[in-house]
């Protein structure tokens, strides 16, 4: 039996390491596990009850001080003595922590990474070079997508295991464009900040649905689960405002954050993803698990290629569209295309 530390992630598809005879200790910084939580039945090898029940002991660093937090952190590696660490990279603290650790106590230590693209600035340099060569150092590094492991080499990290989702198998390259005779609902999910590009989507529907009888569903919003809201504090008030000043607000409906989002994609005939790279601490989505709920529950997809999961998992003109995320021109276009083949009135 091997106990293994993990740090805000989860190891997902390596089977060794998920043997359910391993002694898991599940380190959280940003809150308590959220196994609850729906990707968590798609994303690994196993179920999350049984990843749940493989957990030994759950505990939350949320809201310490820093070197309280390394203290402690450092504490639960020294009591738990484990034979691997497993470790989100985004965390760079934690990551430096278990860097020191492994080599010192000579266990194991796997990366996550949800990096295609990183941050600009000075201190993101050096924070990048810093989690470079902890990767190139540890014994993996796990990623999900194309975009990731193409990150990764052109970092020159050469020792990456490719992650394998159960719902990567369970997507099928069907055609999910059935023409309906009614009104079409597009919807969009996600939280509302600017690299999701909500405005742009706001902006393409205000002229498209004046020649075609469509409604637009809304969910999430910018502040929910102490997630970072972007760089303008009023990104979700000027949407709402868009929608106001253009009289859309029949056609429009924002439902807010909720916990299951699933409901609003299945009553959908066309899930939106009008994602942008800007530049900020997060200048773009890391992976979008909306993509895969959407094309799981059979629904068409347009997305921008800054989703990472859009670039694997739509089967373009079959299941859905990508296009590039600095034109939206091309965006409108395809959405248009998608809506024609839906029977748009």
């Amino acid at each position: 039996m091997a106990k293994i530390v993990v740090v805000n992630t989860h190891p997902f598809s390596d089977k060794k390491l998920m043997d359910l005879k391993n002694d898991f200790v599940f380190v959280s910084t940003t809150g308590p596990y959220q196994g609850n939580k729906p990707k968590y039945d798609i994303m690994g090898l196993i179920s999350r009850e049984q990843f749940n029940n493989a957990i030994k002991e759950t505990i939350s660093l949320k809201n310490m001080p820093l070197l309280e937090k390394i203290f402690r952190y450092t504490r639960i590696l020294r009591q738990s003595r484990p034979d691997v660490v497993f470790c989100n990279i985004a965390e760079v603290k934690m990551s430096l922590t278990s860097f020191i650790y492994s080599k010192l106590a000579g266990c194991k230590l796997y990366y996550y990474n949800e990096f295609w693209i990183y941050p600009k600035g000075p201190v993101f340099r050096i924070v990048q070079k810093l989690s470079n060569m902890m990767m190139r150092n540890s014994d993996g590094v796990y990623c999900i997508g194309s975009l990731h492991r193409k990150y990764l080499r052109e970092q020159g990290i050469n020792n990456v295991i490719k992650i394998d989702p159960i719902y990567h198998r369970n997507i099928k390259p069907i055609s999910l464009f059935k023409k309906k005779n009614r009104q079409l609902r597009l919807c969009y999910v996600g939280r509302i900040v600017p690299y999701k590009g909500l405005d742009r989507l706001l902006r393409i529907f205000n002229e498209i649905s004046v020649k075609h009888d469509i409604a637009l569903d809304i969910v999430g919003s910018q502040y929910s689960r102490d997630q970072y809201p972007g760089n303008n504090p009023d990104y979700e008030r000027d949407c709402r405002d868009y929608v106001h000043k253009n009289g859309l607000g029949k056609k429009v409906r924002f439902f807010g954050y909720r916990e299951d989002p699933l409901k609003f994609i299945k009553n959908s005939d066309l899930v939106i993803l009008p994602n942008t790279i800007v530049e900020d601490k997060v200048p773009a989505e890391s992976w979008g698990i909306v993509c895969a709920e959407a094309l799981l529950a059979k629904k068409p997809v347009v997305s921008t290629n800054a989703v990472a999961s859009a670039v694997d998992l739509i089967k373009e003109g079959v299941n859905g569209y990508v296009v590039g995320w600095d034109s939206e021109p091309k965006l409108g276009n395809a959405i248009k295309k998608a809506l024609r083949r839906l029977g748009a009135k």
